[in-house]
Parts: structure tokens; sequence; C-alpha cells
């Protein structure tokens, strides 16, 4: 769902009884961009999961992948002033997610749309305009397929999992100022 239909929801049922988890990665798959995610959602945001995507052109509209934090195309400095003015503060975890291909978003397809119908056009603008910015990731990654793996791709993948975890935590904290002790 995207952010709108997902604040719809909330304010049905009352948002003393619900919130929203909102994770920064999961916009891309509804053609959105986080920012747009975190502006409608952010009063009734109770938590967050911290996630960056490498987002792209691609020919059939555009291609997105989880990667480290910092990798990716979302502006995480915006992101986390955002945050500071809109959210209550609530908890925010990292959910570090690597070693998948991209996925297409194939926008330019008619077919696309039948699961957005609503969707206004300067939320789409905004998700276009990040992919026109951003570019695919070129460092180093080990894609896992579907289903079982041999033991040395399984290691491979838990390895890079870790390291990229590693590395995303680094960033957090140093470049964004974010964790356990928020700067401000």
């Amino acid at each position: 769902m995207q952010a709108r239909e997902v604040k719809s929801l909330i304010e049905a049922a009352g948002k003393d009884f619900v919130g929203s988890c909102l994770d920064s990665g999961n916009p891309m798959w509804v053609v959105e961009d986080p920012l747009v995610a975190l502006e409608i959602l952010g009063p009734y945001v109770v938590t967050t999961h911290i996630r960056d995507s490498a987002v792209f052109e691609h020919p059939r509209g555009a291609a997105a992948q989880w990667v480290a934090l910092g990798d990716g195309s979302v502006n995480f400095h915006r992101f986390v002033e955002l945050y500071r003015k809109v959210c209550r503060m609530p908890p925010c975890s990292s959910k570090i997610i690597t070693g998948r291909p991209p996925t297409v978003l194939s926008y330019l397809e008619p077919d696309f749309w039948t699961v957005f119908p609503h969707m206004p056009a300067w939320e789409f603008a905004r998700f276009v305009e990040l992919a026109k910015s951003g570019h695919p990731y070129i460092g180093p990654m080990v894609i896992g397929g579907s289903g079982k793996q041999p033991p040395a791709i399984e290691a491979a993948l838990k390895e890079q999992q870790r390291t990229d975890l590693e590395r995303s935590l680094e960033y957090a904290k140093k470049v964004l100022g974010v964790g356990v002790r928020w700067r401000g």
C-alpha cells in the first residue's frame, strides 16, 4: 500500500489504536519516494525500519535494489532531518537486506497501473525524480537465487549481510548522527 492509503486506514481505525511501522525500503515497490512516505505517515509512525535502496531508470520504468545504508539513492540526511520534525521520535531500527537482484518497476507499461489507479501525479513525479537521480549499485555484492543455495554461496551471503550491516551502522552513526543517542 502507498502511504496515503495506510494513512487512511490508520485514521479510520483511530490513531490512538493503530500506528505505522515505516520501512524506508518498502515505498520503492509501490513507486513511492521514501521521503513522501515519511511526509505523509510521520505523525502516525510508532517505529521505523531504516534501509537504503538504489533506484534508477530502466527501459521499462525504473529498477530498485536494497543496498547497505549510504550506498543507495535515498537522501538520508533529509530523511533524518524530516524524521526529527514530523515524528514523535519513535524507535528506529536498521533493517539491512542485501544480496537480491534489482527489481524492475515497469511503470511505463499500462498493466502496472491497475494496482495504483488513484496515485497523485505529484507523488509519482517525486519517485521519477528519485529514479532519474539514482544509479545502479556497482559495488561488490553476492546475489542469491531463490531456493536452497550451495553452502559456499550461503556462507558468502551471510558474510555479506554481516559486512553490510556493519557498514550501515557505521554510516548511521558517523555520517547521519543517529543511534542509541541521537545528535541533535
